[in-house]
């Protein structure tokens, strides 16, 4: 196994489903039992990118595959609704979205 290290900003899950679908020597092999083993490793931190493949796996393929990578945007965060009210303004908030004046 060897390991290459590369510097982007990614999306390892995606592009750990691109490595897959290009380079059909990184997919999962089944052992002696049947069972389906992983053949890569996709790591990282921040725009680093470490992967762990098989020492046969063509360096520029991968490399091809890494640069063609886009990752997404980051999603914006959750929009949260904080209220924070006494037990008396939460029945004016509620008289009020019931239409009732208060």
């Amino acid at each position: 196994m060897k390991r290459l290290q590369h510097v982007r900003p990614n999306n390892l899950d995606r592009l750990h489903d691109e490595l897959l679908a290009a380079i059909p020597a990184l997919r999962p092999r089944p052992n002696e039992r049947g069972i389906l083993e992983a053949v890569m490793q996709v790591e990282g931190s921040g725009d680093r990118i470490l992967l762990t493949v098989p020492d046969a796996t063509d360096d520029l393929l991968v490399r091809g595959v890494v640069q063609a990578h886009v990752a997404p945007p980051p999603a914006p965060p959750p929009e949260v609704t904080f209220l924070a009210a006494t037990p008396d303004e939460r029945v004016l908030i509620l008289a009020r979205r019931l239409g009732l004046r208060v």
